[in-house]
């Protein structure tokens, strides 16, 4: 105890800390007496320098409690309360503001993975821009697997990247990379592939699923809509941001493609075959796939417009070092 002691005394001093540790209090929070003694022993063992933020995105009073309990007993570290219930990446982003370390390192506000896991996650740490936990060996239910394994293959396939357990908390990356992405809505899952996308370097590494993390999830139904949403969203961020034309225009093309064939065999049909198109309602629908293409066709050029009008102050590229 004094050696642990001797230790936080040290971090009393310390201006800047090295590591600032964010955990993010949303949905379904753990005992905060227990998760804050289990992460707090392995910081301690990290040997670096750290702050521990707790964010509670809206209001939690018994976890609060806990945590001011905490505060009383001599235990460091910051609360920062949120008004209301905004979602993990508003939480992520609000401890990042209130943060100065130059790692930042997200961890739930459950037991999800092994806490002993962290010392893994900053081996050759200084080789990536960001690390992120996988959960494996998985051994909690059959069906949380299938779920993962199904989501995961969509995201893989949509973005063209590689990675296994986007829903673990567990993300340790350097400031600049939260410095250059914004997270809004539920993009926190896709933080990692943001920064692939962003030309930052990130690995996955295994890390012990919890003990305590078997139950079995049977999520609202209506999550679904919203991550097939969330998962759009973030393929076009992916794929064409800078070129809003390539996605809207290919669309557009194809709507106009298919009401003009369509149209063409109308007009066929009434000039060589002298077929009556007044009680038709093909004739309408050609039509307005037609015009429908033209103003999906426009909007890719209205956000070609917008992104040049801005250019300058868009960078889709990271420097990773300047040799002079």
């Amino acid at each position: 105890m004094a050696a642990a002691s001797d230790r936080l005394g040290h971090l009393k001093d310390v201006e800047t800390p090295e590591v600032s540790v964010i955990v993010p209090v949303t949905e379904r929070p753990d005992n905060a007496t227990r998760l804050h003694r289990s992460y707090r022993a392995a910081l301690d063992e990290l040997g670096r320098s750290y702050e521990l933020i707790y964010v509670l995105d809206g209001p939690f009073p018994v976890y609060r409690e806990d945590l001011e309990r905490l505060r009383d007993s001599g235990e460091r570290f910051k609360i920062v309360q949120l008004g209301k219930h905004f979602g993990e990446a508003a939480a992520i982003e609000a401890g990042r503001e209130h943060s100065q370390g130059v790692w930042i390192l997200t961890l739930p506000a459950y037991h999800q993975f092994e806490p002993d896991d962290l010392g893994n996650m900053f081996e050759n740490v200084d080789q990536w821009d960001m690390t992120v936990g996988r959960r494996y060996p998985r051994t909690d239910s059959r069906i949380n697997q299938y779920l993962s394994t199904i989501f995961h293959g969509l995201v893989n396939w949509m973005t063209a990247t590689d990675f296994n357990d986007l829903s673990c908390g567990a993300r340790l990356f350097r400031r600049v990379v939260a410095d250059e992405i914004t997270l809004y809505g539920d993009q926190h899952r896709f933080l990692p592939v943001l920064a692939r996308q962003r030309g930052f370097r990130v690995r996955e590494i295994n890390v012990q699923q919890s003990s305590r993390e078997q139950f079995r999830r049977l999520p609202d139904l209506g999550i679904y809509p919203r991550r097939l949403l969330d998962l759009l969203t973030v393929f076009f961020l992916v794929k064409f941001t800078k070129k809003p034309l390539r996605f809207f225009g290919l669309i557009g093309a194809g709507v106009s493609a298919v009401g003009g064939f369509w149209m063409l065999v109308l007009l066929v049909q009434r000039l060589a075959l002298n077929e009556s198109l007044a009680q038709r309602p093909a004739l309408l629908l050609a039509a307005l796939l037609i015009v429908l293409g033209v103003q999906i066709f426009a909007l890719g050029l209205v956000g070609e417009i917008v992104i040049y009008a801005h250019a300058r102050q868009l960078r889709e590229y990271t420097v990773e070092e300047i040799v002079n």
